[in-house]
C-alpha cells in the first residue's frame, strides 16, 4: 500500500515537472533564447551617461554591460542564432586602450553597438 502510494507520487510528481517543462520552454533552445533576453533586458537597464562617471552607478552599469556580454556569448554558444547579438555587444567595448583618445571613442563605440543590440534584441 505504501509502496504504491510512493509509485503514484512519484508519477504525479514527474508528469508535473514535465508539464510545466513543456509550457514554460518553446521546444528549442530555450536555454539559449532565455540568456538572449536577459542580456537584452541588461542592455536596456545600461545607463552610459551614469556608466561612464565616477563612482557607484559606473560599476552598476559596467557590471550591466558585462552580463549583457557574458549572457549574449552563452546564447550564441549553444545556438548559433545569436551570434550576431553577441558579436554586436562584444564590438561595444573592443578598443585599444593604448590607442589617444580611446576613452572618448569608447562613449560612442557603446552607444552605438548598444543601439544595433537593441534593435537585434527586438528582433528575438
Amino acid at each position: 500500500m505504501v509502496l504504491g502510494a510512493l509509485l503514484a507520487g512519484v508519477l504525479l510528481g514527474a508528469g508535473g515537472v514535465a508539464g510545466a517543462w513543456l509550457l514554460t520552454g518553446d521546444g528549442e533552445a530555450s536555454g539559449a533564447r532565455a540568456d538572449a533576453l536577459a542580456a537584452c533586458g541588461a542592455l536596456e537597464r545600461f545607463d552610459i551617461e551614469e556608466g561612464m562617471e565616477e563612482g557607484p552607478r559606473s560599476m552598476i552599469d559596467g557590471y550591466r554591460w558585462q552580463a549583457a556580454e557574458d549572457l549574449s556569448q552563452a546564447a550564441a554558444e549553444a545556438d548559433a542564432r545569436y551570434r550576431p547579438l553577441a558579436e554586436t555587444i562584444r564590438k561595444g567595448t573592443d578598443i585599444d586602450w593604448f590607442e589617444p583618445g580611446a576613452r572618448e571613442d569608447l562613449t560612442d563605440r557603446v552607444l552605438r553597438h548598444r543601439t544595433r543590440a537593441l534593435r537585434t534584441c527586438g528582433e528575438l
